[in-house]
């Protein structure tokens, strides 16, 4: 963006960087108020596979 400003007039430039400051926090909005970082996504133990593998383990 910078590169090209020097040909872009400056009114233009402030517009662009505006909505994309807006875009920025919006998402950064979005993120944080419907996402739970300490909400656990899986359960505390899983159903299967809590046991060891049978195939896995050596006989004797």
């Amino acid at each position: 963006m910078a590169v090209f400003s020097r040909r872009v007039p400056a009114d233009i430039v402030a517009r662009v960087l505006a909505v994309m400051g807006m875009v920025c926090a919006g998402f950064l909005a979005f993120i944080l108020f419907t996402s739970g970082p300490f909400a656990r996504t899986l359960p505390a133990f899983p159903v299967e596979g809590r046991d060891l593998n049978p195939l896995l383990q050596t006989r004797g």
